[in-house]
């Protein structure tokens, strides 16, 4: 009997999925492999070296801020441009020096500077990373898109807790904040590597969708309110 080799089978599931959806999949993986353990040790890690509980929170509280206020001028530029590359790579070396100043950081000054970078490098990478998936997903539907997209996501963000805490126990009390620097740099390669195509298929799906939006943006969605409640409070009951 032929038993189907478990590699070939699982490439030709990956394969099923367009180029580009591929590409944001690993993005996204990428992106909460390492801000997956940023999010959830951060405040352990400082709390070990001395820092006050109301010090944590500030920093928590900064960060939310600039997080909120970089996510609506990004929020602007992608409906006036378009473009997703730019800001991903931006975030990216954002979320690179927030990590330089966390690894340095023995007071409150640079945990509160580095704060404030991995808020502005969430603000804007979190609106492009699901701005983008629709035009990246053709002719796959987006449901199947945007889950494939998320489920990379929960993977990355639990590898990325459970691996950062074996070795901030076992290596280095802030190893959490290499692997973040390293998946950054990971995200800047993917980007830079397919930048033309990248391009070339946003300008090709952003024109076959204009007419279909300009169809829809006159009326108002009855469930546009309840949407947009229920993210609010999904997004902020975590900070």
């Amino acid at each position: 009997m032929f038993i189907p080799n478990k590699f070939i089978t699982s490439k030709l599931w990956w394969s099923q999925f367009p180029f580009h959806l591929r590409l944001i999949t690993k993005i996204r993986f990428f992106a909460s492999f390492g801000a997956g353990g940023v999010i959830y040790l951060t405040s352990l890690i400082f709390n070990n070296i001395g820092l006050s509980a109301t010090e944590i929170g500030l920093g928590f509280t900064i960060s939310a801020i600039i997080g909120t206020l970089t996510r609506i001028v990004t929020g602007n530029y992608l409906n006036k441009t378009g473009k997703i590359q730019n800001p991903l790579v931006i975030s990216s070396f954002i979320s690179i020096a927030a990590g330089f100043c966390l690894i340095i950081s023995k007071d409150i000054y640079f945990y509160i500077l580095g704060q404030a970078f991995i808020g502005a490098a969430a603000g804007i990478y979190w609106p492009t990373a699901e701005f983008v998936v629709p035009y990246f997903c053709q002719p796959i539907d987006t449901r199947k898109a945007y889950a494939l997209v998320r489920t990379s996501e929960a993977l990355g963000i639990f590898l990325g807790v459970f691996i950062g805490g074996f070795m901030n126990n076992f290596i280095y009390l802030k190893s959490i904040f290499f692997n973040d620097i390293f998946c950054m740099l990971s995200i800047i390669f993917l980007i830079l590597r397919n930048k033309k195509s990248i391009k070339k298929t946003l300008e090709k799906s952003q024109k076959k969708a204009l007419d279909e939006v300009k169809i829809y943006q006159k009326r108002w969605n009855k469930n546009t309110t309840i949407i947009v409640l229920s993210v609010i409070l999904i997004t902020t009951a975590l900070a």
